[in-house]
């Protein structure tokens, strides 16, 4: 599909993608590669799933089994309790932000409604109601219409919702193969957007401007993938989660792409690009950084973080200084990646609808 075929706000793709390439062919740091401890976080498993750039800077950590927003500071290092939430167990997983209302949309896994975070107002409120388990695994904002598209991790139905009207409208079913079905989503330059598979089997497109759902690439395996990052060409690298390969899910050509990686389960969730263009991955149960290196086109890694077998992390973002925050899922500390030595790729496109979501 052709971007002139939608013919209207797809456009802020190419504008970022401009930026990004300048900032990145002008990169003259070295890379370091070290993680470093951020501030304690209270103890308890389970903590967060998602990492999402608010507009004042800090870092917001989206509550999976904790009744508490997280907010992280990156001018400061130090971590503060956000708003309460409703009490209950894997209520939230994955988020994004909806720039035009300014509120944070929180992907309703166990959760009955829709979680709202108002970055103005700094309060929590519930959206919809969608009954009970509704099953979502991430959300991102469509440029094609600005609603906010919910991820299927256990519904087999698209989500559908509007921000602005606060309502929410049932998808067309995406046909994936097993539960648990996707872990994340982008959104392609043509605004297309690619369903990431954990347990689908397949990689699905949803077309926003049809309402419908496409199998573009089938036979990947059961847990293979868990979230991903667009790089600066439009391409998407997808963390791996079992696979014992990089998914690059190419968007020009529907084909995918695969770089070897280490074998084993639960390595990695979720994303991040990082101001030299490499694609580091939020460590999980895997005890070293990983991160695909697009000038060797290859899989590297740093040394063991010293941190267990444990899932450490759930949810990775750029702050507006260069490091990379991770959110903390059992670990007891919020996570903090220097990839480089300086740096930081451009705000603007971090923050924006392209990147900002988890």
């Amino acid at each position: 599909m052709r971007v002139s075929s939608y013919n209207h706000k797809v456009a802020p793709f190419f504008p970022h993608q401009y930026k990004l390439k300048k900032a990145i062919e002008a990169f003259s740091g070295t890379k370091t590669n070290t993680y470093v401890a951020g501030p304690s976080v209270a103890v308890a498993n389970d903590k967060f799933a998602g990492c999402i750039v608010l507009p004042n800077g800090l870092i917001m950590f989206v509550p999976y089994s904790r009744n508490l927003i997280g907010l992280y500071d990156p001018v400061t290092n130090t971590f503060k309790d956000g708003p309460a939430v409703p009490t209950g167990s894997a209520r939230y997983r994955g988020g994004c932000l909806h720039a035009e209302t300014g509120i944070v949309v929180m992907s309703p896994l166990l959760s009955p409604t829709i979680g709202l975070y108002d970055t103005i107002r700094n309060e929590f409120r519930t959206g919809p109601d969608l009954g009970s388990s509704p099953g979502y695994h991430g959300a991102i904002v469509s440029s094609v219409t600005g609603k906010v598209i919910l991820v299927p991790g256990t519904s087999p139905y698209i989500g559908i919702y509007d921000v602005v009207k606060n309502t929410f409208t049932q998808g067309p079913a995406h046909g994936g193969a097993a539960t648990t079905y996707f872990s994340g989503a982008e959104e392609l330059p043509d605004g297309r957007i690619l369903l990431i598979p954990y347990g689908a089997q397949a990689f699905v497109i949803y077309d926003p401007i049809a309402n419908t759902c496409t199998k573009v690439v089938t036979g990947i395996t059961s847990a293979a993938y868990y979230g991903s990052a667009k790089i600066q060409n439009g391409d998407v690298v997808c963390a791996p989660y079992t696979a014992a390969t990089i998914a690059i899910f190419r968007w020009r050509s529907n084909t995918l792409y695969t770089v070897p990686a280490p074998a084993g389960g639960a390595k990695f969730r979720n994303a991040a690009l990082v101001p030299d263009g490499r694609v580091f991955f939020g460590p999980s149960t895997y005890d070293r950084l990983g991160w695909y290196n697009p000038a060797t086109d290859s899989y590297e890694e740093g040394d063991p973080l010293g941190l267990g077998s444990v899932v450490k992390f759930a949810g990775i973002a750029q702050a507006a200084n260069g490091e990379l925050i991770l959110a903390p899922h059992v670990n007891e500390a919020v996570g903090r990646i220097k990839a480089v030595s300086a740096g930081a790729l451009p705000a603007a496109a971090m923050t924006s609808i392209q990147w900002n979501k988890n």
